[in-house]
């Protein structure tokens, strides 16, 4: 660090140990009030881990100057010191110190993706300590990954519940939900509006060849088992419907025995629309059902667009983008049981938030149980959604009214 910066900051720390409970002198000018709620939960946390953060005490006068609810907690459970920092400010430094800390820690805005992660890898036993999390994740908007299970209702209660059926556009929020067909421009009316992306991951064609017990298909509502030149139809009628309302096309898939050719041949019906093509590392594969066949490791963002230049997203950026995403497995979304071909939070919001800026329009007409809808919302983006089973739409609804308690309003 530059020297004259150096002498720019003061340190004015000057001890540290251990300051007797009962001899704290609390801040007669503490504006600071602490609910019942909130107690508990530092309670809770310092019974599972411990004091990791000393109190400030000011030399000077004497007084408190950060950590009170800490200090009576400590008194409440009966401990004789408490770990203290001590400092040497005026009286007039005190009260600004004792103004601005915590407002301004306040003013930190937040990731919500390296939050949402972060929740879903902590495990505690301790029931306080997990309302804690999902107190912070419904004051941070979060889809809380690990805390709740609200998809326990039958797929059939929720369709009753929300009056799903095709055609049905729904609004939650800023985001739009319809139940359609995604190869059919008059089904997806509503919801083609322009879009700075558009990012999906279409049915596999995996049909039977995929090993799923007598499933002919691993998406409801969904023939998975066509042949190459009927999926390949598909893959080319949803992209002529959407290509033209969006900047920027995303397409997720993954090269498989049932659509290899279909791939190829979509790459070239589209090579003058092809900006780039991203890899998802999924970090772990499962074994390939078949003898000397490769796990798959990785799957391809196909991205296209109006030029076809290299040039993708509406964010500005330069020499931070990479066209590798190293990814948390799949089996971290809790839906894979409800659709069989679900990817987890973190992908469609790297995507996302490299690629747009806050408030732009995202599209994904194969919603499934509604990652890239958790993701925009996340971010801050507005999520233009379908799919074409009741369902999914279903399932999306309820995903999203039980994380962010906002209930859909049917659209007539």
């Amino acid at each position: 660090m530059d020297k004259t910066y150096q002498k720019q900051i003061k340190n004015r720390i000057v001890g540290s140990g251990d300051e007797p409970v009962d001899a704290i002198l609390y801040n007669p000018d503490n504006w600071r009030i602490h609910p019942k709620f909130q107690q508990d939960s530092l309670l809770a946390v310092l019974k599972d881990i411990g004091f990791v953060q000393n109190i400030v005490i000011n030399q000077r006068t004497g007084n408190l100057v950060d950590g009170h609810l800490r200090c009576q907690l400590a008194a409440r459970e009966g401990l004789e010191t408490i770990p203290a920092v001590y400092i040497d400010v005026s009286k007039e430094e005190e009260q600004l110190l004792l103004t601005s800390l915590d407002p301004i820690a306040s003013m930190a805005r937040v990731d919500k993706e390296k939050l949402t992660e972060l929740i879903g890898r902590i495990e505690t036993e301790s029931e306080d300590v997990a309302k804690l999390l999902d107190e912070i994740a419904t004051r941070s908007r979060l889809e809380k990954t690990l805390r709740t299970d609200d998809t326990d209702a039958d797929d059939g209660e929720l369709v009753e519940k929300y009056g799903v059926e095709h055609g049905a556009l729904f609004a939650v929020g800023d985001h739009l939900i319809l139940c359609g067909d995604a190869t059919s421009e008059k089904d997806m009316s509503p919801i083609l509006k322009p879009a700075d992306m558009l990012f999906t991951s279409p049915p596999y064609n995996m049909g039977k060849s995929a090993g799923i017990r007598e499933m002919d298909s691993l998406y409801a509502g969904a023939d998975d088992d066509k042949s190459m030149l009927a999926y390949l139809n598909f893959l080319v009628k949803f992209t002529d419907v959407f290509l033209s309302h969006t900047k920027y096309f995303f397409l997720n898939i993954q090269m498989l025995s049932g659509n290899k050719i279909a791939v190829v041949e979509y790459l070239h019906t589209y090579k003058e629309k092809l900006a780039d093509i991203a890899i998802w590392d999924k970090g772990r594969a499962a074994p390939a059902t078949k003898e000397n066949v490769m796990n798959s490791a990785f799957e391809f963002v196909i991205i296209l667009s109006e030029d076809g230049t290299r040039t993708v997203g509406t964010r500005r950026y330069h020499g931070t983008e990479h066209n590798i995403y190293h990814g948390t497995p799949q089996k971290r979304n809790k839906f894979a049981g409800r659709h069989n071909a679900t990817y987890p939070l973190d992908f469609p919001s790297h995507f996302i938030t490299a690629f747009t800026n806050y408030g732009d329009t995202v599209s994904d007409p194969f919603i499934g149980t509604g990652t890239t809808l958790m993701a925009c919302e996340n971010t801050g983006r507005k999520c233009l959604c379908a799919d074409i089973s009741p369902e999914y739409v279903a399932i999306t609804l309820s995903r999203f009214e039980n994380t962010f308690m906002v209930r859909p309003e049917r659209i007539e």
